[in-house]
């Protein structure tokens, strides 16, 4: 029903003793099926995909969102329909463990996950009317849990006095790691086709930016690769066209 999740898999060494990196994808089922499956390609130059497998006694009714984290596969995801509360689990290369609900997190949308320095930090969009974006973050020590949520809202000084700005969108944010900051994409609020990015670092959020004379009807995809920051969209109602922009 949604686009699956794809992200760099487990790191392996081949037989002749050549490290590799693999691809590791998640989605949920065909339209009346909200199971979530996942397959690997643990050599994308040379090998094919692995038969898809169901993973037991979860379901969703988006797209689930993965990170490799602490050497082992982290996948979070929205209830099935009817249920917006947050899950995760986590696969060491053999079998997923247990569910868990994480206390007090709602949303609409699947959430996304991004993954710096020690700790593992996941965005989502509120409950039903509620455009607010939020984050928490787990990091690697044993028997660690999520913080308290967020709100993602950035600073803004005028000779005024000094306010919180909340960000706001009506689909799933997306988020990667440039540098020493995670870069946070999104689609506007409801009735706001336009496309802003902020960044986190030091755990202090930048001013949002939109991307100028651009729109879309959903969230963007986002990616870093050697230093530049990558987004791809669908245009706006009306408008199936796919675009792509890049910020050196």
């Amino acid at each position: 029903m949604h686009g699956p999740t794809l992200t760099t898999g487990f790191s392996r060494t081949r037989p002749d003793g050549v490290p590799v990196i693999g691809l590791f994808m998640a989605w949920d089922g065909v339209p009346g099926d909200d199971a979530i499956y996942f397959a690997e390609n643990p050599e994308p130059t040379f090998n094919d995909w692995t038969n898809q497998q169901r993973i037991d006694g979860v379901g969703t009714s988006d797209r689930p969102a993965l990170a490799l984290f602490n050497g082992r596969m982290q996948m979070a995801w929205k209830g099935v329909p009817g249920d917006n509360n947050i899950y995760w689990s986590s696969f060491d290369g053999n079998a997923w463990s247990p569910q868990q609900q994480i206390r007090g997190r709602g949303t609409s949308y699947g959430p996304a996950l991004a993954v710096l320095g020690n700790r593992l930090y996941m965005f989502w969009k509120g409950i039903g009317d509620d455009s607010n974006v939020y984050y928490a973050w787990i990091d690697n020590q044993p028997n660690a849990i999520w913080q308290a949520q967020h709100v993602v809202a950035y600073s803004d000084a005028e000779i005024e006095g000094n306010v919180e700005i909340n960000i706001g969108t009506s689909s799933r944010p997306v988020a990667t790691v440039r540098g020493n900051t995670i870069v946070l994409a999104w689609k506007g609020a409801p009735g706001d086709t336009g496309l802003y990015f902020a960044s986190l670092e030091d755990d202090v959020w930048s001013g949002q930016i939109n991307v100028a004379g651009v729109g879309s009807s959903i969230g963007p995809g986002l990616a870093t690769l050697n230093g530049r920051l990558y987004m791809a969209w669908k245009g706006i109602p009306g408008d199936t066209g796919l675009y792509f922009s890049w910020l050196g």
